[in-house]
């Protein structure tokens, strides 16, 4: 008797929602909006989904996260009407800008929040890892602060070299 081992079927890639909603998105240009209406009789096609429950979100997420593989255009949120595939400048400027604003805005509070933390209620190791967050978020900000004010510089010297070339030359 020979032992035969029987090897499982590898998951899809691509599960049954993912395809109708990948058929709802393919064809759409970017800008173009899809309402929470369009993706529930899709979806109602396979399985109802209440459209305000913890399954409707995952869905919600997985979907995004299948259409920017697949396409690569990000899905964004309409509120109150549905979903829209994010214009390229969006993509591309408007949301990493946002994104990275909640990110410092988020590191911030973590080492504001660390720092109020009273030294004797820490042990030795609690405290070096506090004095690295803090410095890490100091360090941080300030390549941020640089940055800004070397592209105020550049700003405030683009001026000033229009005002020389447009203006009378005197001095």
């Amino acid at each position: 008797m020979t032992n035969t081992t029987i090897a499982e079927p590898a998951q899809p890639a691509i599960n049954a929602f993912d395809a109708v909603l990948l058929d709802l998105w393919r064809d759409k240009p970017r800008g173009e909006t899809v309402t929470h209406d369009e993706i529930q009789a899709v979806t109602d096609t396979i399985s109802t989904i209440e459209r305000e429950g913890k399954r409707w979100n995952s869905l919600i997420k997985r979907m995004k996260v299948v259409v920017l593989d697949e396409t690569g255009h990000e899905v964004i949120s309409v509120r109150g009407v549905g979903y829209a595939k994010a214009m390229a400048s969006g993509q591309a400027a408007e949301r990493p800008k946002q994104k990275m604003s909640r990110m410092f805005t988020a590191i911030k509070r973590s080492a504001i929040t660390a720092a109020l933390v009273p030294n004797h209620e820490l042990t030795d190791g609690d405290r070096r890892s506090r004095d690295i967050t803090t410095a890490c978020f100091e360090r941080q900000m300030g390549a941020v602060t640089t940055a800004r004010q070397q592209q105020k510089m550049l700003r405030l010297s683009r001026v000033e070299k229009s005002k020389n070339i447009g203006g009378n030359g005197s001095s």
